[in-house]
Formats: structure tokens, sequence, C-alpha cells
């Protein structure tokens, strides 16, 4: 898609709050993000590498291959079905693997490994999927509503790997009560965003700030609402997220490494974010074919 679709592929993806979350937490979902990174822009022994590790991080790692088989087959390629080949040996392997050597001899359940000890848990209980999958799903387009827009405009080129894509994770976590929902699903958007950006049409500047201030509203509306706490400074008493700057210069006395962490970040904000905005702001090369217009002749 080129440099600017590449830049705000980067941009729509790492300002949306579902990433954010992620990154906030502890938990196996950034593995499980960069190994679905791996799958969709790495080759065929990338793939196979992600399929066999993804059931080892998280038993949620069975699911995510799923998806990716699923994606795959709908790949436009000449070679589909010597890739689609490939890459289920890998994640059969990878199910087996798991099954086999920790689940069975470690915690005595084939299927449910250490999740079997939560069979009376709430979150197992089942619900009609019928409510729960587009419960779930609205979750998750209210907080991407950028790349959604992306995958949308573009009709069938983007529908297809869309659905392969979204279909099975939405239809397993609808059939269970999960509390965030967004937590579990965000692994797919790296895959999902490689997949769709190369296959939208420019947008205007206009077009291109609007979906990346409203991606930032994502992110800002749900860190405020996550871990809400009081914090007391000199300054006064501040509720809000409970920030890790904030509690490191005023709660554990460390104002000067707080400080400096503080500028250098925003140092690499401002640096990387001014060469982010020219990117995705770069117009298009002249010699490029416009609809409606014929083509254009190079002078030298």
């Amino acid at each position: 898609g080129g440099g600017p679709s590449a830049a705000l592929a980067v941009l729509l993806l790492g300002l949306n709050w579902p990433v954010w979350m992620i990154a906030r937490r502890l938990g196996p979902e950034p593995v499980l993000f960069a190994l679905l990174s791996i799958f969709a822009t790495g080759g065929a022994r990338s793939r196979i590498v992600a399929l066999l590790l993804l059931p080892w991080v998280h038993a949620s790692g069975p699911l995510l291959g799923l998806s990716a088989l699923l994606w795959v087959w709908a790949e436009p390629r000449a070679d589909r079905r010597a890739s689609m080949r490939s890459v289920t040996l890998a994640w059969m392997a990878g199910v087996l693997s798991v099954a086999l050597l920790w689940n069975l001899p470690v915690h005595g359940r084939l299927l449910l490994g250490g999740y079997g000890g939560y069979d009376s848990d709430r979150f197992f209980t089942l619900r009609n999927p019928l409510l729960g999958a587009p419960s779930l799903l609205a979750i998750m387009v209210a907080w991407t509503l950028p790349l959604w827009y992306l995958a949308l405009r573009e009709g069938k080129r983007t529908l297809l790997p869309t659905l392969a894509l979204w279909l099975p994770p939405v239809a397993f976590f609808g059939l269970f009560s999960s509390p965030e929902p967004e937590r579990r699903l965000v692994p797919f958007l790296a895959v999902w965003i490689i997949t769709v950006m190369p296959l939208t049409s420019p947008l205007s500047p206009r077009g291109t700030l609007g979906l990346a201030f409203l991606s930032l509203g994502s992110g800002v509306l749900g860190l405020s609402r996550d871990f809400v706490d009081a914090v007391p400074t000199p300054l006064g008493v501040f509720s809000g997220p409970l920030l890790l700057f904030v509690r490191m210069a005023f709660l554990e006395g460390r104002p000067v490494l707080s400080g400096s962490l503080v500028l250098l970040l925003l140092v690499t904000v401002v640096f990387a974010g001014s060469r982010t905005v020219r990117l995705v702001l770069e117009r298009p090369p002249s010699s490029w074919i416009k609809p409606g217009e014929g083509p254009r002749i190079q002078r030298p």
C-alpha cells in the first residue's frame, strides 16, 4: 500500500483502546498479538512457527490459529492449496502437542488442561449465541470504528477476509459471558489491518486526520474509564487513570526519574508523531492515474 497506507495502518492500530488495554495489563495478549503479526507479515516458515506456538501461549491459541487458517483460505493466491496444507498441519501439530505434552500429563485434562478446574466459573456459563455474538461484536466495532469503516468501504475485496478472520472467535466467545471481549479479540487487529490496508483506496488528508482523531478518541475514552483512582499530589488530588508516572513522582518519591521518563516519552512522541503525520498526509505521485483520467506521460 506504500508509505501513506503503512503509516495510517500503524497510526490507527496504535491509537485504539483495545491495543492500549493490553499494553497496560499483564497477560498473554501482547504475545498472541505479536505471533499473529508475524503470521500475517512473514513467509511460510514464519506462519508455521506462529501456529506451532499459539496454543502454547494461551488456551485461546487454537481458536486464533483456526481464524488464521481461514484467513489463508480467503487470500487470493495461486498457491493457496499448498499454503493451506502446510499451515493446517502446523496448527494441528501445535494443538496436539499442547494436549499430549502439557494438558494431559500436567493437569489430567486433555482438552481443557488447567481450565478444567474452572468448570463452575461464571465465565463458562453458556448463553444464547444469537444474543452474545452481536453484543460482543458491537463492543469491538465501537472501539475500532475507523478500521471497520476502511474495511466496509471497499466492499467485497475486504469483506471475505474480514468474515474469515472474525467469524470463529466471535461465534465462540459469543457462547460465554466474557467480561472484557475487546481484550480477547485484540490479537486479531494486527492481522486484520495488514489485510485491509493494502486493499483500501487512498483517503483525502481530511479523511485521514478524521479517522486518526476518532481512533485517538477511542484510546482516551477507554483509558479514562480504566482503573480510576484518586492520586494525591502537592498540586491537589487528581481522580483519573492510575498513571505510572504520577504514582512514581508523588507516591513513590522518585520525581527525577519520573520527569526524565516523561521528557523522553514526549520527545519520542513528537519525533515519531511528526514523521507519521508527514507519511500519512503524503500526496500521491503525479504519475498516478486517478479515476476517470487517462495515463499521464512523463516528460523528460
